[in-house]
């Protein structure tokens, strides 16, 4: 998802089925049976309920919070916690907008600031003694996504005198 008129962005894994999902609501590709959120959205239409948009409203620990915002045609609002996935699937397949906090941004700028941090500290060979457990935790699992095992039997092996 790109922001409009700015540059940043969020990148939201999700799985094949989802996607797949994904790209018949924005292609608007009719199915032969009602998918999901098709059948949502024809429950929404029937008792007279309208999604105004959904909005990624936290990032936490790699994962991505979302609430559909709906309102009833009394005009009550109400926030229905979903997974932004299924979310965005709706709002693509209901030309509604999709929306990201501000703190999201910033939560997703930070983590990254982070792990250049973090490695630029293990670049200039800081110890590993100084570094908060949750931290070398975090640098380990990294280490071995980038597939740098020397790097990560040092975090490990710091992680076991703890």
């Amino acid at each position: 998802m790109k922001e409009i008129g700015g540059s940043r962005k969020l990148q939201i894994i999700v799985g094949g089925s989802e996607a797949q999902a994904m790209a018949i609501s924005s292609e608007k590709i009719i199915t032969s049976r009602p998918l999901t959120h098709y059948f949502i959205q024809m429950i929404l239409n029937d008792f007279e309920i309208g999604l105004k948009h959904i909005i990624i409203y936290k990032y936490e620990d790699g994962v991505y919070y979302a609430h559909a915002v709906l309102e009833d045609h009394f005009g009550h609002v109400k926030y229905i916690d979903c997974r932004p996935s299924d979310a965005i699937c709706l709002a693509l397949k209901m030309d509604k907008p999709i929306l990201a906090a501000e703190d999201v941004f910033e939560e997703i700028q930070q983590n990254y600031i982070d792990k250049v941090d973090l490695n630029a500290k293990l670049e200039s060979n800081q110890e590993l003694s100084k570094i908060e457990s949750s931290q070398l935790k975090n640098m380990l699992k990294q280490a071995i996504e980038k597939e740098d095992y020397e790097l990560a039997a040092r975090i490990q092996a710091e992680l076991n005198k703890r």
